[in-house]
């Protein structure tokens, strides 16, 4: 376990930002850790809002796969504890961050959970798409020191299985009137029976 430890450090240095970082990496690291994220929502309400049932269906699952998959992550933060690498005392962070657990990290397992939806769903353009941000986001959490390397792929394994989770077992039990809320424009999107 402690070799384990050391391996994730040893990346966790690699990644990480120091002193003598260039400014311009710098900034480049915090606007990915912080603003990447709010994609997901915004396509999310576009998914919902201008497509059919499809791409409602896409969007009704990544969102309850990130509501199970976060509950589950703050669960396994409580019981399974670990301080973010800055409050270690092993890097300063570059952006602020509450000083709860660090293992698993929640924007690697939403974006694992968009991506994975996305490419099952088959819209493997925006798959690529979130799969690019994601993994700049993904680095970028290391970069500005709230996350280890191990962190990361806790969250990606997590939102692995909750996403295959709901888009096998909850997803076939949602009732077809949900997908006209509010409105439905004819004519748009596919109609999945996944």
């Amino acid at each position: 376990m402690a070799f384990l430890e050391n391996i994730d450090i040893l990346i966790f240095n690699f990644l990480a930002a120091t002193p003598q970082t260039p400014t311009i990496m710098a900034y480049f690291g915090i606007i990915c850790a912080k603003f990447l994220i709010y994609f997901i929502p915004f396509h999310l309400i576009i998914l919902w809002f201008l497509g059919g049932r499809g791409e409602r269906q896409t969007a009704l699952a990544i969102s309850f796969a990130v509501v199970i998959g976060l509950f589950f992550s703050f669960v396994i933060g409580h019981l399974c504890y670990r301080p973010r690498p800055f409050v270690a005392g092993i890097a300063k962070a570059l952006i602020e961050h509450k000083e709860n657990a660090s293992f698993p990290s929640n924007h690697a397992l939403i974006f694992t959970i968009y991506v994975t939806s996305l490419y099952f769903y088959r819209y493997k353009h925006v798959a690529r798409f979130g799969l690019v941000i994601g993994l700049l986001t993904c680095w970028a959490r290391i970069f500005t020191a709230v996350h280890y390397p191990s962190d990361i792929l806790g969250g990606v394994v997590l939102g692995l299985v909750i996403a295959m989770f709901v888009i096998h077992i909850v997803m076939p039990f949602v009732p077809k009137f949900v997908y006209q809320l509010p409105y439905s424009p004819k004519g748009r999107g596919t109609d999945l029976d996944v």
